[in-house]
C-alpha cells in the first residue's frame, strides 16, 4: 500500500504517523541513551545485525551476566516463598550492577549452603526418630519376657520349639513405606519359601526434609532361620526403599540404644532451631531487596539486549541504532537524548530523520487507545493489525459490536444483570489491577467496558423487543381495542396488560367473539413492539418476520457502510484506479440488489394494505424480479396491491442491468489500468537514470516494481468472484441476528413458563422457592453464560467477515516500541 508523507494531526481513525529515524552514540554514552530512552518507551529499534549470532553480538556477555544473577534471584523467591516470608515490593535499589552480582553470588553461597546444611539436619534427625519408633515398636513385636503368644507364633512359623528354639532365630528391623508393606510382605514371603515370619506395625507419618511431603512408614521386623534367608531379605527391603536396621536381641542393649537415640534427636533439634533461624534472618534480608533487584536486572537485560541491535561505524567508537517512532513523539526522544548529555554528562547522540519513503520496510502501526477502546482494538487486532495509516474499524466497532450483540441477546432483564456484572468489574479496576484475576477472568475485566456497553445495548433492544425474562411491559397502552362494548373481564374500550387474556376464548354479552380490533389512525404505539403481541396467537409468526426483515435491513447498512470505508482509503491514499474501478462497481452491484431490497421492506412497512392477503411479498417480487427480469405477477382479485409503487418493473429492469454490467466493470477495468500505469512508470525511469519524478502528493507504489499482468487478473477475478457470491452469502449469513435472538427470546419462555408459571398459580411457597431456584440456575447457566457468549461469536463474526472484509485488509503490524514496562510484562 502506498505511504503518503504528510503532516497529519492525530485522529482516531488512522494511526500514528510514523518517522524513521538514526542514532549515532558514542560508545560510552550508549548504555545511559538506551536506559533514558526505555523510560519514554516511544522507539521500536531495527536489529542491523541480522546476520549474526546470538552468541557473537558485542553485549552477549553481559546479557548471560543478567540471566545468571536472574537464576539467582529465582532460586532466593523460591526460598522465601517456600518459607512463607513476606517480599517488600517498594524498595528502590540504588546498587550498580556489579555490586549487586558479587552480593547476590555471595548470597547464593550463603543459602544454598545454609539450605543444604538444614536438610541435612533434618534428614539426620528423620533418621533418628524412625530408628526409634521401629525400636519402641519391635522392643513390642521381639518380647520374649513378656509376650509368649509371639514366641509360639514364631515357633510355629519357623519350625523350632522351645526358647531354646527361639534363640537361634536372627532377625532384621527396618521402614517401609506403608503402601509398599504388603506387597514387601509377599516377596519375602516368595523368595524365603515361606520360611520367614514378617510382623508389621504403623509407625505415622515421616516428613521429607527437600520436599516437606509427609509420607506415611511402617515398622517390619523379619525373623528367620537361616544366614542364607537373611541375604534375601535384606536385598528385597533395600530393592523397595526399605531403611534396615539391626538391633542386639536383649533388653538391656536395646533401652541403652534407645536412650542415645533420644539424647541425639534433641541435640538436632537445638542445632536445627539455631540452623533455621539464621537461614530465616538471611531470607528476610533477601526478600526486603528482590523485587527491586528484579526489576534492576530486568531493566539491564532489556537494555544490553537492545544494544545488541545496535551496530558498530567504521571507527568502533561509536554505534549506529535505527529505528520507528510516532512523528508527536520525536520532541521527547530529543529531550531524552538531551539528557544523556547533560544530567549524565555524557557525548549527546546525533539524531537524523530519515524520509520514510525510502526505506524498505513499511511503517508499523499505532493507535493510541484508551480504557475504552483498548478492548475494542484488541477484537479488530486478533482479525489483523492495519496496515499503516489504513482506516482503522475500532472507532465504529465500539458501537456496531455491542449493538450487534445486543439485537441476539435482547432482553432488558438480562441485560441488567450484565450491566451489574459489568458495573462490578468497572468499579473494582483498580483492585484487579494491583491483583491479577486469573486467566478467563482476567479475559472478562480486560474486557468490562465491552460488556458495559454490551448490557447497555442489550437494555436498549430488550425495550424495543418489548422482552423481560419472557414477560411484557405494558408502559403504552395498546394501539387494540375489543369489539365488545360491555365488560367482559373488566374494560374492553382500552385495556391494560391485566385484560390481555380476555382476548381468548371469551364472548361478548351478545354471544359474539371477543376479538381485538386495530386503531392505526386513532393510536400509534410509541416505542418497541406492542404488548398485546405476547398474548395473541400469531405472535411468534409476527416477530419472526419483523426479526428476519430487521436482521437484513442491519446487515445491508453495515456491508454498504463497510464499502463506504474502503472508498475513503482509496481515496486517502489517492488510488484512484481502485476508487473507480472497485469502489464504484462494488457500491453499485450491493446497492442494486440488496439496497433496493431493504427500499421495498421500508416500503412495504410504511404502507398500510386494508387486505392483508393481497399485500405485494418481497420474497416472490425479488423471484419475479430475477426469474422474470421485473414481470410482475397478481394473484386474482389483487391487482390493485400487486405492486409497490408505479413503474416498479421498468426499475427493476434498469437495477439488474446495472447489477450485472457493474460485474465486468470490477474485473477488467483496474488490471487494464494498472498495467497500462506500470508500462508508463516504467518507460520513464528508463527515460531518467537514478531519478524518480512524479507529481506532488504522489507516491511511487513499491509493489508496481513486481506488476504482473498476469497475477494481477488471476488476483482481480478472485476477489471480483468472492465480492459477487459474498453479498449473498453474507446478506444470508446476517440472518443469524434473527435466528439467535429467536433462540434467545424461546428459551427464556420456556423457562419461565416450564418453571415458575404453574408454581406461581399454586400460590404454595414451598413449591415457588425451589422452582425460582431452578429458574435462576437455568437463566444463568444458559441465557446468561452460553447465550451470551454464543452472542458474541456470531457479532464476532460478523464483524471479521462480513463487515471488515469490505475495506480492511489487516496485514500491518503493530508498532512494540522500547520500553522498560513492556520488558517486565513479557519477562
Amino acid at each position: 500500500m502506498s505511504k503518503v508523507n504528510r503532516v497529519q494531526d492525530p485522529n482516531i481513525f488512522r494511526s500514528e504517523k510514523m518517522s524513521f529515524i538514526r542514532l549515532y552514540v558514542e560508545n560510552d554514552a550508549a548504555h545511559d541513551t538506551v536506559l533514558e530512552l526505555g523510560k519514554i518507551g516511544a522507539i521500536e529499534f531495527q536489529d542491523l545485525n541480522k546476520g549474526v549470532s546470538t552468541f557473537q553480538r558485542t553485549f552477549a556477555t553481559e546479557v548471560n551476566r543478567c540471566e545468571q544473577m536472574e537464576r539467582i534471584l529465582r532460586i532466593f523467591r523460591g526460598h522465601i516463598l517456600k518459607e512463607g516470608i513476606p517480599i517488600n515490593p517498594n524498595l528502590v535499589n540504588t546498587q550498580n550492577l556489579n555490586d549487586m552480582e558479587i552480593l547476590l553470588q555471595e548470597g547464593e553461597k550463603e543459602v544454598v549452603e545454609s539450605s543444604r546444611h538444614y536438610s541435612e539436619l533434618q534428614a539426620s534427625l528423620n533418621s533418628c526418630k524412625q530408628r526409634l519408633q521401629v525400636l519402641q515398636i519391635t522392643n513390642k513385636i521381639y518380647n520374649f519376657e513378656s509376650s509368649s503368644e509371639v514366641s509360639r507364633s514364631i515357633e510355629e512359623g519357623l519350625g523350632v520349639t522351645g526358647i531354646t528354639g527361639i534363640g537361634k532365630v536372627g532377625h532384621i528391623c527396618g521402614a517401609i513405606d506403608s503402601e509398599k508393606a504388603e506387597l514387601f510382605s509377599r516377596v519375602v514371603f516368595r523368595v524365603s519359601r515361606g520360611n520367614c515370619v514378617v510382623e508389621k506395625s504403623p509407625i505415622g507419618p515421616v516428613q521429607n526434609p527437600n520436599s516437606k511431603l509427609s509420607t506415611d512408614r511402617t515398622a517390619f521386623m523379619v525373623f528367620f532361620s537361616s544366614s542364607n534367608i537373611e541375604k534375601k531379605v535384606v536385598r528385597a527391603a533395600e530393592a523397595f526403599g526399605a531403611s534396615v536396621y539391626h538391633f542386639p536381641d536383649t533388653a538391656g542393649e536395646r533401652s541403652q540404644i534407645e536412650k542415645s537415640l533420644n539424647d541425639e534427636i534433641a541435640e538436632l533439634t537445638i542445632v536445627m532451631k539455631k540452623t533455621q533461624s539464621g537461614r530465616l534472618d538471611l531470607l528476610k534480608v533477601l526478600a526486603q531487596s528482590l523485587v527491586a533487584q528484579e526489576s534492576v536486572i530486568k531493566q539491564e537485560k532489556a537494555i544490553y539486549h537492545i544494544l545488541n541491535l545496535f551496530s558498530a561505524t567504521a571507527g568502533r567508537r561509536s554505534m549506529e541504532a535505527q529505528g520507528w517512532c510516532a512523528t508527536n513523539s520525536l520532541p521527547d526522544i530529543r529531550q531524552a537524548i538531551h539528557r544523556v548529555g547533560h544530567v549524565h554528562r555524557m557525548p549527546a547522540p546525533i539524531l537524523d530523520e530519515i524520509d520514510i519513503a525510502t526505506v524498505s520496510d513499511d511503517p508499523p502501526t499505532y493507535f493510541k487507545t484508551n480504557k475504552l477502546t483498548s478492548g475494542f482494538q484488541a477484537i479488530v487486532d486478533a482479525y489483523g493489525v492495519a496496515g499503516y495509516q489504513e482506516l482503522n474499524p475500532t472507532p465504529f466497532t465500539v458501537i456496531t459490536f455491542p449493538f450487534l450483540f445486543a439485537v441476539m441477546f435482547g432482553d432488558f432483564g438480562h441485560g441488567c444483570l450484565m450491566f451489574l456484572f459489568a458495573l462490578f468489574l468497572v468499579f473494582s479496576e483498580n483492585y484487579f489491577i494491583k491483583n491479577p484475576p486469573g486467566e478467563i477472568f482476567g479475559i472478562c475485566f480486560g474486557g468490562r467496558y465491552v460488556i458495559l456497553l454490551m448490557s447497555l445495548f442489550s437494555m436498549y433492544t430488550g425495550l424495543i423487543y418489548n422482552d423481560t425474562f419472557a414477560l411484557s411491559f405494558d408502559l403504552f397502552g395498546s394501539a387494540y381495542t375489543s369489539n365488545c362494548l360491555e365488560k367482559v373481564n373488566g374494560t374492553c374500550t382500552r385495556y391494560g396488560f391485566a385484560n390481555y387474556d380476555f382476548i381468548h376464548n371469551q364472548r361478548c354479552a351478545n354471544g359474539e367473539a371477543c376479538v381485538p380490533i386495530y386503531h392505526p389512525d386513532s393510536y400509534v404505539y410509541p416505542f418497541g413492539i406492542d404488548p398485546i403481541w405476547k398474548q395473541s396467537e400469531n405472535e411468534l409468526p409476527f416477530t419472526n418476520s419483523l426479526k428476519m426483515k430487521l436482521s437484513i435491513v442491519l446487515g445491508v447498512t453495515q456491508m454498504e457502510f463497510g464499502i463506504l470505508l474502503g472508498g475513503m482509503n482509496h481515496i486517502y491514499f489517492r488510488n484512484w484506479i481502485a476508487f473507480f474501478n472497485e469502489f464504484i462497481p462494488q457500491i453499485v452491484f450491493l446497492s442494486s440488489i440488496f439496497g433496493y431490497m431493504v427500499f421495498v421492506m421500508f416500503l412495504k412497512w410504511t404502507t398500510y394494505y386494508p387486505n392483508t392477503h393481497c399485500s405485494p411479498s418481497i420474497l416472490t417480487t425479488f423471484i419475479d424480479m430475477f426469474l422474470g427480469f421485473g414481470t410482475i405477477n397478481s394473484e386474482p382479485g389483487c391487482e390493485e396491491y400487486s405492486t409497490f409503487f408505479s413503474g416498479q418493473s421498468q426499475i427493476e429492469q434498469v437495477l439488474i442491468l446495472v447489477a450485472f454490467l457493474s460485474v465486468p466493470w470490477m474485473l477488467v477495468t483496474k488490471p487494464i489500468l494498472m498495467n497500462r500505469k506500470y508500462n508508463k512508470l516504467r518507460a520513464g525511469f528508463h527515460k531518467v537514470e537514478g531519478e524518480e519524478s512524479h507529481e506532488e502528493g504522489q507516491v511511487v507504489d513499491r509493489h508496481m516494481a513486481h506488476f504482473d499482468f498476469a497475477e494481477e487478473m488471476v488476483h482481480q477475478m478472485i476477489h471480483t468472484i468472492e465480492f459477487v457470491l459474498g453479498a449473498v452469502s453474507n446478506t444470508a449469513s446476517y440472518l443469524r441476528l434473527w435466528a439467535l435472538s429467536l433462540a434467545h427470546a424461546q428459551l427464556s419462555t420456556v423457562f419461565w413458563e416450564k418453571v415458575m408459571v404453574d408454581q406461581l398459580a399454586s400460590g404454595k411457597p414451598y413449591t415457588i422457592v425451589p422452582a425460582f431456584m431452578v429458574w435462576l440456575c437455568c437463566t444463568f447457566a444458559v441465557l446468561m453464560v452460553m447465550e451470551s457468549l454464543s452472542a458474541f461469536l456470531h457479532a464476532l463474526r460478523l464483524h471479521w467477515v462480513e463487515f471488515q472484509s469490505k475495506f480492511y485488509q489487516g496485514s500491518g503490524r503493530k508498532f512494540q516500541p522500547f520500553s522498560f514496562n513492556f520488558s517486565k510484562s513479557e519477562e
